[in-house]
């Protein structure tokens, strides 16, 4: 009986701790560069945020849920976030996805680099006539000729 108690109080005094100190134990959920505990409460966005614009000479989409179709002559793209789709008239020198779930159709590309997961880009021809040159680097990312 006093084993139990013992353990009882060492629970208690834990639990006491840990919401008076901010400590938290238990299932982290990865979501970014954040881990998320069970019972966390997040809000995750609804329609399109952040930044979308020519910044120094290429075109920049920062943010998630952005839907844009832009026409472009030669410029970079860079795509920062998550669940945009971007669909380029024209040429793109670079397209360079850092984020998840992105998709983009161009026209015509020179270089696509991919840093994250299930992104998509589809391209109709390439700005030499051969392949373009592409860096992949996350789990189901691909590449596609239209």
């Amino acid at each position: 009986m006093r084993k139990i108690k013992n353990i009882l109080f060492i629970g208690v005094v834990s639990i006491l701790i840990m919401s008076c100190t901010g400590i938290g134990i238990g299932v982290g959920v990865p979501i970014g560069p954040v881990s998320v505990g069970v019972g966390t409460t997040i809000k995750i966005p609804t329609g399109s945020t952040g930044k979308v614009g020519k910044e120094k000479g290429k075109y920049v989409v920062n943010g998630t849920n952005n839907n844009k179709t832009v026409k472009l002559n030669g410029e970079t793209v860079e795509i920062i976030g998550s669940s945009n789709k971007l669909t380029i008239k024209g040429k793109a020198s670079s397209i360079i996805i850092k984020g998840a779930s992105n998709t983009v159709n161009v026209e015509t590309v020179g270089n696509i680099v991919i840093e994250g997961a299930a992104n998509t880009v589809i391209y109709e021809k390439s700005l030499t006539g051969e392949l373009p040159y592409m860096d992949i680097s996350g789990a189901g990312s691909e590449v596609y000729k239209k």
